[in-house]
């Protein structure tokens, strides 16, 4: 693995043996615009760090900031900045916190003080307005116990005068179980930043003014000492490399995702918890209301005003517009797009590349009564792969829509729609047959026997009375 140094200066040298004794290659390439995209870790002590992220955005490299506190650009926006990017930015103070959860990445992995319980943060920085919680402690949590966030939850308390965020209370667990708090608060005296990692035989402690990212030990109960010795007496370049390169041969497994600052949002804002157990490219609006577990696969789009209630599967790649409700249970294939102002319900199944058009109706009772409950007897409704559901349509539960039908817009569907049907109207029925791509079939809507192809793609179709196959999946 690759470790490229550029810049006007070197680093120190017991930090580039260190990079070298922790499996790393070092190359040095004072010109950061030419640095390989192979490039997976940049040090750059002196040079603008902003040149750095934009030479290499999207390539998914770390990049640790300038050693020195004199550095020409704010730490905080770099570092938000580069998380958006999808790297990981350490200027001088979060060098700090990455070195000290390193060290307690060694407590735990040599079990010094037994099992860990839990742990907790406070950050109070009086008179401090921005963002209310404290991202770096989160991340520190998730680097010492090397396993992502699954879970966060953020409640808050707004100020009395200017109406902003005072304090915030975060409750988190990560992938293991093991669960974390951390308070934030622009109104308590004296400022500190603070992080306690809770064991069985002991309690460690990190203070962010300790220069040389030193912890502190109380309550200790027959502590291994040479194991202690192991882990807090290290060289800071020791434990920073070692943590670097556990870091990348992990993928970024623990790394807090570039959205987290997203999904604290919705969880402040909409007090509900968040369930963080999605890839990093899934996009989620502030405005986005969540309840309960959430499953979501990579790429999918989630847009203004929607509210999603667990526990939920939603697939890969699929877009969810403006106002949209998916209720508990639902599961949504890969590729499916929903567009504005529709409820998926309960008992609703949407199999792969599924289309909804904008204000389509879904139902999941066949005789509701408002004094009646029938919260037990939803009645399922199947959209099989490739389907589509034009604007404004109304599918009646309980039945099932097969494989690239298309329903078009306004139809009522109170039965059944065959595979490749194309059925509109009040009540909807079978008007003509519709190729994969959407293009009508020249097919007639008879008890007949015919072939077909279709004059936008070439498929070629079987049709025996109203059950229509593509010829590839036809029996011979």
């Amino acid at each position: 693995m690759f470790a490229y140094i550029t810049g006007a200066e070197a680093p120190r040298e017991s930090l580039v043996r260190a990079l070298g004794n922790a499996g790393f290659e070092l190359v040095f390439a004072p010109d950061v615009s030419k640095l390989p995209a192979e490039a997976k870790l940049v040090f750059c002590p002196l040079l603008d760090s902003s040149a750095v992220l934009a030479a290499l955005k999207g390539r998914g490299a770390v990049i640790i900031g300038s050693d020195q506190n004199d550095m020409s650009f704010d730490e905080v926006t770099v570092a938000t900045h580069a998380a958006s990017a999808g790297h990981l930015f350490l200027g001088p103070d979060g060098l700090r916190a990455w070195v000290a959860a390193g060290r307690v990445a060694r407590l735990i992995g040599r079990a010094v003080l037994g099992q860990a319980v839990g742990a907790s943060a406070e950050a109070c920085f009086l008179g401090h307005a921005g963002v209310p919680w404290h991202r770096r402690h989160w991340e520190m949590i998730t680097w010492a116990f090397r396993s992502p966030l699954a879970t966060l939850a953020v409640r808050g308390r707004r100020h009395g005068t200017d109406g902003d965020w005072a304090e915030t209370d975060t409750h988190g667990r990560l992938g293991n179980g093991l669960e974390f708090g951390a308070l934030w608060s622009r109104i308590r005296q004296p400022t500190r930043e603070t992080a306690r990692f809770v064991f069985e035989r002991g309690t460690v402690l990190y203070a962010a003014h300790q220069p040389e990212a030193e912890l502190t030990l109380h309550h200790l109960d027959n502590a291994d000492l040479s194991g202690l010795d192991w882990a807090l007496r290290a060289p800071v370049e020791v434990i920073f490399a070692e943590s670097l390169y556990a870091a990348l041969c992990s993928g970024d497994e623990w790394c807090p995702s570039s959205n987290l600052g997203q999904y604290a949002r919705v969880a402040l804002d909409h007090g509900s918890p968040m369930h963080l157990n999605c890839p990093k490219d899934v996009f989620i609006h502030p405005t986005v209301a969540i309840d309960g577990e959430m499953k979501i696969g990579a790429g999918t789009r989630i847009w203004h005003f929607s509210k999603l209630l667990g526990p939920l599967t939603i697939g890969a790649g699929c877009s969810l517009g403006q106002n949209v409700v998916v209720e508990r249970g639902v599961a949504l294939g890969n590729n499916v797009k929903i567009q504005n102002n529709v409820s998926v319900y309960s008992g609703v199944v949407l199999e792969d590349d599924v289309f909804c058009g904008p204000s389509m109706v879904f139902t999941n009772v066949g005789t509701p009564r408002s004094h009646v409950s029938r919260k037990g007897e939803y009645t399922e409704t199947r959209v099989c792969q490739g389907a589509t559901i034009g604007a404004n349509a109304t599918i009646v539960c309980g039945h099932t829509l097969g494989q690239y039908s298309f329903v078009g817009a306004g139809a009522v569907v109170t039965k059944d729609v065959p595979a490749y049907a194309l059925v509109y109207g009040n009540p909807a029925r079978v008007r003509g047959w519709a190729c994969r791509c959407g293009a009508t079939l020249p097919l007639r809507v008879d008890e007949a026997q015919e072939d077909a192809e279709c004059p936008d793609c070439g498929q070629a179709y079987t049709r025996l009375g109203f059950s229509v196959r593509a010829l590839a999946e036809a029996s011979p």
